[in-house]
């Protein structure tokens, strides 16, 4: 029935095995598999919590409580729960990498970034562990670690295109365009790699202010893979530094409509909906960007602008004591509030 998708259905077969004696542990962990493919994380995690109290949890158990604790947001709950997994199987790499994470999201971001490196020494076939690391670095600025980090992947797997074209990035923000181009000339094979390396000297020519190059390579990445939403964003990129405001809106557009977008991308695509007195699109892009970013300020401000421009006076009051929760210092949600009053 599951297989089948039909999860409701299976749901009641999975509570009748967790019923019977010496099946409690896997029939809870197949009740909640069921409630989270139907959607219901929520009622997941509390089902995983009573087999808990009930004695009834392993260490995959409390692997899968930390799991629905980070999808709903919950990274101590998550904590607490993959501390006791490791407990139990100390060996678990999966549930180190998760509390890595849990770690990251309450800030003790060198304690995640020690999880991180544990998980991947004890499963160095999977490199998620290494890529999280690597970009959490890269945020920092820290880009010889993120460096280090991607040559581990590269050293298990010498073509992997997700670590080349991170290894290029790192490699542009360093000023350091010869490597960068050295791994965009290696990718050549599929379409989607040969987009990747297409990427990789588009956003080589943008760094040097060859703009028109920049816009022939990424168009030809895009070409290659349309699918591609990080060449899709540069080429918006690269028509912005042409002051081709249409050209540079439809990309980040075609950008935006890919799964995976993240919020630079649709705060972009606003900005340019906004000068074009597209408010209504503009205010569809924020809501996005504001669902992957809630705690954004800026973002809860240029929606307040966005709404008030469209006279939905009572909503843009709304958005700018939001913001003004997020920056108490600051005077402009004030006087944004005070206009929508």
């Amino acid at each position: 029935l599951s297989a089948l998708g039909r999860h409701d259905a299976a749901l009641g077969h999975y509570q009748v095995l967790a019923r019977r004696p010496g099946h409690e542990f896997v029939g809870r962990r197949l009740e909640a598999g069921a409630m989270v493919a139907a959607g219901d994380t929520l009622g997941a995690r509390s089902v995983v919590e009573r087999a808990m109290v009930a004695g009834q949890a392993d260490g995959a158990t409390y692997l899968l409580c930390g799991e629905l604790s980070l999808k709903l947001g919950d990274a101590a709950g998550a904590a607490r729960c993959l501390d006791t997994a490791l407990a139990k199987e100390p060996d678990n790499a999966a549930a180190r990498a998760m509390l890595g994470e849990s770690f990251i999201r309450l800030g003790a971001t060198e304690k995640g970034l020690a999880e991180l490196d544990a998980a991947a020494a004890a499963n160095p076939a999977d490199p998620a562990p290494l890529r999280r690391a690597g970009r959490l670095l890269e945020g920092m600025g820290r880009h010889r670690e993120a460096l280090e980090r991607y040559a581990k992947i590269l050293g298990t797997a010498p073509r992997d295109t997700e670590a080349l074209i991170a290894t290029a990035n790192v490699h542009l923000a360093l000023g350091e365009l010869d490597q960068a181009r050295t791994i965009a000339i290696s990718l050549v094979g599929t379409p989607v790699q040969e987009s990747m390396g297409q990427y990789v000297i588009g956003r080589i020519a943008l760094v040097q202010r060859q703009n028109e190059e920049a816009v022939l390579a990424l168009a030809r990445a895009t070409r290659l893979d349309p699918r591609h939403g990080a060449a899709w964003a540069a080429l918006g990129d690269a028509y912005l530094a042409l002051n081709d405001g249409a050209k540079a809106r439809e990309a980040l557009d075609k950008a935006a409509a890919l799964p995976g977008v993240d919020s630079g991308v649709l705060r972009r695509l606003a900005e340019l909906e906004s000068r074009a007195g597209r408010h209504a699109p503009a205010l569809a892009a924020l809501e996005r960007a504001i669902a992957l970013e809630p705690a954004d300020a800026e973002l809860r401000l240029a929606q307040a602008r966005t709404l008030a421009a469209l006279t939905r006076w009572h909503e843009s009051g709304n958005a700018a004591r939001e913001a003004q929760r997020l920056l108490p210092k600051s005077v402009e949600p004030l006087l944004l509030a005070a206009d929508a009053a």
